[in-house]
Parts: C-alpha cells; structure tokens; sequence
C-alpha cells in the first residue's frame, strides 16, 4: 500500500510547477524582457539620430547646389554710385543678397 500513496504523489507531483519553478521562470523572462527593451530602445535611438543626421546633410546639399547654381550665373547689376557697374553681394551672418539669372 505504501507503494500505491507515493505512485499518487509521483502523480500528483508532475501534474504542475512548483511555485519555485514559477517564479523562476517570471524573472528569466522579465530580464529577457528587458534585455530586448534596451535593445529597441538603443536601435530607435541610433535610427532616429541617423535620420536627422541624414535631413541636415540632404538641406547642406540642396543648400550647396543653390548657391553653386546662383553664383555660376551672378549678373552685374548697376549701381547709381560713383563705383558704377559691378556685382551687387551684400551679406551677414544670417543672410546673403546678389543679383543672379538663375531665378
């Protein structure tokens, strides 16, 4: 008989997890959880830099061929001065005025 109550308990046993087992397994997969959060956010931290990096380089350029376009068709513009014809170039630090053809 003593046989037969360990064969119920055998049984009984491997029916569920211990509540060791469980919270185990709750811990190793929040850290992997984690883990994986981290990642993302790192990746979508690096993608977005990247993409602003990318925008700043695209308006450089698109900048660069402006002004290359404009100074190649530079036209003179006539002063009422006593200077008289020449190219008319006024700037600043924050602005740049010139006579082109270029439109």
């Amino acid at each position: 008989m003593s046989t037969t109550v360990r064969g119920e308990r055998g049984a009984a046993a491997s029916r569920g997890f211990t509540l060791v087992e469980v919270i185990l397994a709750l811990t190793v997969m929040s850290l992997v959880i984690m883990v994986l959060y981290q990642a993302f956010a790192m990746a979508t931290r690096v993608w977005s830099r990247q993409r602003d990096q990318g925008d700043q380089m695209a308006r450089e350029q698109r900048l660069n061929t402006l002004l290359r376009d404009d100074f190649a068709h530079l036209s003179p513009y006539t002063f009422n001065s006593d200077k008289g014809r020449g190219f008319f170039f006024a700037g600043g630090p924050a602005a740049v005025f010139y006579v082109t053809t270029n439109g």
